[in-house]
């Protein structure tokens, strides 16, 4: 299995029922700035997906989630080239 991990800003917190998700749309440069996916709007980004998930859906903080992840840098894992279905670990990377 080939692993590309890289770094991505985070543009948009998927909301489902105007309920925070897990699910996160992220500008990742090093793929999104060059080649068939340079025009792509940030709406049209594929969802990311923690690799690890909290056990009760009650435990997230939707308004420290929000306001601590928008627009911030965190580490995106893509397996085999699959640029459609990306992961996230969810670490904030300082700038």
């Amino acid at each position: 299995m080939k692993v590309k991990v890289c770094k991505g800003r985070v543009v948009e917190i998927e909301k489902v029922d105007n309920k925070i998700t897990l699910g996160l749309r992220l500008r990742v440069p090093e793929i999104h700035n060059s080649g068939i996916f340079s025009q792509i709007k940030d709406e049209d980004l594929p969802i990311a997906y923690p690799i690890t998930i909290p056990i009760l859906e009650s435990s997230i903080d939707s308004d420290y989630f929000e306001s601590s992840l928008l627009d911030k840098v965190i580490y995106v894992i893509y397996f085999d080239g699959q640029y459609h279905k990306p992961y996230y670990l969810g670490l904030e990377y300082k700038l």
